[in-house]
């Protein structure tokens, strides 16, 4: 069995069965132990650091050499930052030249003014789905026309009514109990006690029946918008499933 003798302990140690021949070559140490003091050891000495002055408060820091040949002549971010907003008067009427000014519009640095293709448009618009901007609701958007939105629409649109709407769509199984309809663009939650007449039912539950979209127009076209009740959505269901094969063919 092969063996060696530890750089550190000293110790003579033998080939594990597992270890691959390469990795015994390179092996020095008996064990991690080992390989640890070993390492310790040669650890680099502590970087020298120099006394400055900082320019812009007169305190006197610690620093290194190569920290300061990279700019950081600062003893702290917020004397930088006084340092950067001292520097926007020397900038303000500062111009580029021609030359400049060519050398930018030739490299097509930044992208004011550059007309961007078709394909990157729908990248960016494709990025932003799904991700609500907050900063561009009510007041802060540009369409604001001072809350002129019906209150019928907003109700409508609200994350209650939509809660709702799955709720009664789970609750019959994403299906029309006249037709058999499951696809949810075609379906629609209808209000047993109508919409208008009962405000304090709008949410609740037990006040909802999943309906397509054509029978929920036949519905309203037949019983109108008002004072609808349980009574009528039973006699609407019964005279169509009595009636199916009339319709059908």
């Amino acid at each position: 069995m092969e063996s060696k003798f530890c750089q550190v302990c000293g110790k003579e140690y033998f080939k594990k069965s597992n270890v691959k021949k390469e990795q015994w070559e390179k092996s020095k140490y008996c064990s991690t132990k080992c390989s640890g003091i070993f390492a310790r050891g040669k650890e680099k000495k502590s970087k020298k650091r120099i006394f400055i002055i900082c320019p812009v408060c007169g305190n006197e820091f610690k620093t290194t050499p190569s920290l300061i040949k990279r700019g950081k002549k600062y003893c702290s971010k917020k004397c930088y930052s006084i340092f950067q907003k001292s520097l926007i008067g020397v900038w303000k009427d500062k111009k580029l030249s021609d030359e400049h000014v060519q050398h930018l519009k030739e490299n097509h640095v930044g992208t004011l003014g550059k007309k961007q293709s078709e394909e990157t448009k729908k990248k960016i618009s494709n990025s932003m789905v799904g991700i609500p901007r907050l900063t561009m609701r009510g007041e802060n958007h540009p369409n604001w026309k001072n809350g002129a939105t019906p209150t019928n629409q907003k109700i409508r649109g609200s994350i209650e009514y939509k809660l709702w709407e799955r709720i009664i769509y789970n609750k019959n199984n994403y299906e029309c109990p006249i037709c058999g309809e499951h696809r949810k663009k075609k379906l629609t939650a209808h209000h047993i006690l109508n919409f208008s007449t009962y405000p304090e039912l709008r949410f609740d539950i037990n006040n909802g029946q999943t309906l397509c979209r054509i029978h929920h127009q036949e519905f309203h076209r037949k019983y109108g918008f008002k004072n609808n009740n349980q009574e009528q959505l039973e006699e609407f269901i019964k005279f169509y499933r009595d009636n199916k094969k009339l319709y059908e063919s």
